[in-house]
Parts: structure tokens; C-alpha cells; sequence
């Protein structure tokens, strides 16, 4: 199986980890973004870490959640990605 662009997140207490796999051009590496969990809408981002390059950036960046009807894309999800009873 390929990976586009595929990750996962993990919330402990009051941190949030999400590690996303990337491909660029049939090169794939790994980043994580570290930071903290705000409120049940809300999460901030601290750090990323390129395992590509070992680089680490701080940084800033706040994420709201919206509410958002996901039967809106779901004709548009690859029909072999989609778990069936």
C-alpha cells in the first residue's frame, strides 16, 4: 500500500502528538508536531520535527475543530479505502 500523506495523533492528558507520513516524489519521511491540547475545540501546535532533514521548529499555530458532515465527502473517498460491515 502507498502512503500519501497518511498520519495518526495521539492526546495524553493535556499533550497532543501527531506523526504524519509523507511522500514527495516517491520519497517518504516522517514528521511530528507536538503540542498542547486546549479545550475539547481547540489544540496548539509547538513543535515540528522533520525526521528527513532532523530538523526542529518551533512554533505557534492554533487549530480550531468545526462541525462538519462527513457524508459530504464520502462519494468522494476511493471506494477500496472504505470499511464495509
Amino acid at each position: 500500500m502507498d502512503i500519501w500523506n497518511w498520519g495518526k495523533y495521539k492526546i495524553v492528558k493535556n499533550r497532543i502528538l501527531i506523526q504524519t507520513y509523507y511522500n514527495h516524489q516517491g520519497d517518504y519521511y516522517l514528521k511530528e508536531e507536538t503540542g498542547e491540547w486546549l479545550d475539547p475545540s481547540s489544540f496548539r501546535i509547538l513543535e515540528i520535527r522533520d525526521y528527513r532533514t532532523d530538523k526542529v521548529e518551533k512554533v505557534n499555530r492554533a487549530f480550531n475543530f468545526k462541525v462538519f458532515d462527513v457524508h459530504l465527502i464520502q462519494d468522494k473517498v476511493p471506494q477500496n479505502k472504505v470499511f464495509r460491515k
